[in-house]
């Protein structure tokens, strides 16, 4: 049996050193999966200059630092040391105005958009970026339709992110026991604090602190909500993406101690410890005003944490009325001309008074379930052979050219 072609790929994103960066994350799952039979893989990571945490794997790492970054010498230097058979620009990457110079320069790399739609397109003058691809990637479907309603002719293959379901997942034991059983462990927490969640309503943010994120319907919202229930508390683990600052961002967020039962804790808290922190919670309040996909969303739904968020953008394609409760918006125009959503703070005291009523009826058990049942078919081991395929298609429609020109 002969052995399977082996294609050099470069991989190019935020560094997969940056534990607390969506891109970073999704880099580090994609690549440490695919076949090295058939992948050689480097990686041109930036901003990690300041990071020292080992890597649980041997990618080839090419750092460059956030100064660097679109440097044309830069990037000539990296491809004509790397050779790659194919370059993947994930995420922000793909914006980059030096796209056709590669294309130029190296006409038989074949070049991949891995990009995530934070709303809807209305720029006509991204068209001639898209183009410079030889495939799109997006991971929704809802991201993908938007793409083709302004560009129809594009080759754009929608590719879903996953979860580690051995990681995210409901607590063993009844969440109305475990929350009684986390009060009493509580009280040697690491955090100083005991935690006071039996017999509550507990609401929960983890993320990061963006604008788009909407911090300040979450802190609007739940204050009006709040203001005449003590049997209901609420969680913000958030950190700075911009910064790069993995603590809380007190000196932003610190208005957001005057709200009843809401407590700030820094997002470097480890993971078991996350995961502890969804299964004592009841919803995940997630006003976005945009979402390329929704990572935390479908890690929460892993968790049975029921998702209050935005009906709109690509985490619609797991979040609808039957496994999240969904806020009203008004359309915004924000980064990069892209119209994205505000979510009304009426709405979120809405959908957080009807989650609360169906909390003390038991009802938002439905929803729990639909939202587990939904974030279990998402992996991301499928998420890997789906690129995989996806590369390699690419690559062999090079081929398949390289053999027609030769004949004729």
């Amino acid at each position: 049996m002969a052995e399977p072609k082996k294609y050099k790929l470069l991989w190019i994103s935020d560094s997969p050193r940056l534990h607390y960066i969506g891109q970073s994350v999704v880099g580090r799952e994609i690549l440490s999966l695919l076949d090295r039979d058939i992948w050689d893989i480097g990686v041109v990571g930036f901003g990690d200059d300041n990071i020292r945490d080992p890597l649980p794997f041997d990618f080839k790492i090419h750092n460059v630092s956030r100064e660097d970054m679109g440097k044309l010498d830069v990037m000539w230097t990296v491809l004509e040391n790397t050779k790659p058979d194919i370059v993947v620009m994930s995420h922000d990457i793909f914006i980059w105005p030096i796209v056709h110079q590669i294309k130029e320069r190296f006409p038989n790399i074949k070049l991949v958009g891995y990009i995530t739609v934070d709303g809807i397109p209305i720029f006509s003058g991204w068209k001639h970026l898209f183009y410079a691809y030889d495939l799109i990637i997006t991971p929704t479907k809802w991201g993908r339709q938007e793409l083709l309603n302004q560009w129809l002719d594009l080759d754009v293959q929608a590719i879903p992110y996953g979860v580690h379901h051995n990681v995210f997942k409901p607590p063993a034991v009844d969440r109305a026991e475990f929350k009684k059983t986390i009060d009493k462990q509580s009280k040697d927490s690491p955090y100083n604090r005991p935690f006071k969640v039996a017999d509550k309503f507990v609401g929960i943010y983890y993320g990061a602190n963006q604008t788009r994120k909407n911090l300040g319907a979450i802190y609007e919202g739940w204050k009006r909500f709040a203001v005449d229930k003590p049997d209901v508390t609420f969680f913000l683990i958030t950190h700075s993406a911009i910064l790069g600052n993995v603590y809380a961002g007190s000196y932003v967020l610190s208005s957001f101690m005057d709200a009843r039962g809401m407590e700030i804790f820094p997002s470097e808290i480890p993971l078991h410890h996350l995961v502890r922190f969804l299964g004592m919670s009841d919803v995940l309040l997630h006003p976005t005003m945009a979402e390329g996909f929704g990572l935390s969303v479908l890690e929460a739904m892993a968790c049975g944490t029921v998702p209050i968020t935005t009906s709109f953008s690509g985490h619609t394609d797991f979040c609808n009325p039957e496994t999240a409760y969904m806020l009203d918006w008004t359309p915004l125009i924000g980064k990069y001309n892209l119209m994205q959503a505000v979510a009304s703070i009426d709405s979120v005291v809405s959908q957080l008074e009807h989650a609360y009523a169906d909390w003390q009826s038991g009802a938002i058990e439905q929803k729990r379930l639909a939202a587990m049942a939904i974030a279990s078919s998402y992996s991301w081991t499928r998420t890997a052979s789906m690129m995989s395929k996806a590369l390699k298609d690419v690559m062999e429609r090079q081929e398949q050219r390289l053999v027609v020109k030769h004949i004729v």
